[in-house]
């Protein structure tokens, strides 16, 4: 079996013998943030929208952003012989290990990046329930490695037979689901969740909004106020686009040219996002 291999604190070394500390308060509080990248053949697609995103939730979270070299991720990749196929690439920050309960201006104790083969979903119709509970957090907007309530909510939906939940907030407004951004299109116009309610707009949604030029509105509302005649898809980075059929029992059509114009959107979008 080939030992994978992980970068941990700019020292590569096989993942078997990376460890961090039990006073780390990534480990103790889930302190700490993280972005997945989709690599293919080699390429890292959209790092500058990551990097950034990154930084500026360090900032938020007064977490001071340690230094980062792109050479460590290019020498990851030819050492999981990863220049092939898609990977999943997980860039990993946490808040250092004071067990104070407070978020101060803080040095970061831990930078981990992993790299594992990814086998890409099927560009297929998926079914989505919703979440039967309201889902609030202050840290909605941020990437945190606190996650658990993703993995119950996708857990949730699973159980139930569909593939992913769609939560709202405590006024039943969409917010998105476990793990993706959700959208419509209707006559060329783009709806997505309003930015001011507590969700996050993924790096894939932001840069296909950008390119797609379609007018875009900001929705509040539930799953009663999207029309018939929308057309709706789930994005995310690892898997780009899968269109949505149907949400809670609510039937929705697929429009392939649609879906046609949208690939090629993100085609566009790749081809001026792909590092190196």
């Amino acid at each position: 079996m080939v030992n994978k291999w992980v970068c941990l604190n700019g020292q590569l070394m096989p993942e078997n013998q990376a460890s961090i500390p039990i006073t780390d308060r990534g480990f103790l509080f889930g302190d700490g943030l993280f972005t997945t990248l989709r690599v293919e053949q080699g390429q890292v697609e959209f790092w500058q929208s990551h990097l950034e995103r990154l930084v500026h939730q360090c900032h938020q979270l007064r977490l001071i952003f340690p230094r980062l070299d792109f050479k460590w991720i290019e020498e990851l990749i030819r050492l999981n012989l990863a220049h092939k196929g898609i990977w999943r690439l997980k860039m990993m920050i946490t808040g250092g290990d004071e067990r104070y309960l407070s978020l101060p201006l803080r040095q970061s104790s831990i930078q981990l990046l992993t790299l594992q083969s990814y086998k890409l979903e099927p560009f297929t119709p998926c079914r989505l329930t919703l979440y039967p509970s309201p889902i609030v957090k202050p840290t909605a907007h941020l990437k945190s490695l606190s996650y658990l309530d993703r993995l119950y909510v996708y857990d949730y939906a699973n159980l139930k037979g569909y593939d992913d939940a769609v939560v709202c907030n405590c006024e039943a407004y969409l917010l998105e689901t476990a793990f993706s951004n959700l959208f419509w299109i209707k006559n060329c116009q783009l709806y997505i969740p309003d930015p001011s309610l507590s969700y996050l707009q993924g790096i894939f949604l932001t840069n296909l909004i950008k390119y797609l030029k379609f007018p875009i509105h900001f929705f509040k509302g539930g799953i009663e106020d999207i029309p018939n005649e929308a057309t709706i898809f789930i994005s995310n980075s690892l898997n780009h686009l899968r269109p949505v059929t149907e949400i809670d029992h609510r039937i929705f059509s697929r429009h392939l040219d649609l879906e046609k114009q949208l690939q090629e959107v993100i085609q566009l979008a790749l081809s001026n996002n792909r590092y190196p």
